[in-house]
């Protein structure tokens, strides 16, 4: 429940009147707060690094169209 809200603000968070340090420092925030809720239990070794690829390009994506 918890992940799913942290996804929602992410994926709606815009910089508006914010300075880029501020709006970064929010993303960053939210960033680590949904690995907190939601961790990434890895099957295999290369698991983790393949969802880390994904997941931070994902996040970087949200970023920019901000």
């Amino acid at each position: 429940m918890q992940a799913t809200h942290i996804m929602h603000e992410l994926t709606n968070l815009k910089q508006r009147s914010r300075s880029i340090t501020e709006y970064a420092g929010e993303v960053k925030k939210l960033y680590r707060d949904l690995h907190y809720h939601h961790p990434f239990e890895p099957v295999h070794k290369d698991d983790l690094a393949i969802h880390h690829v994904w997941f931070e390009s994902f996040v970087s994506k949200l970023f920019l169209e901000a």
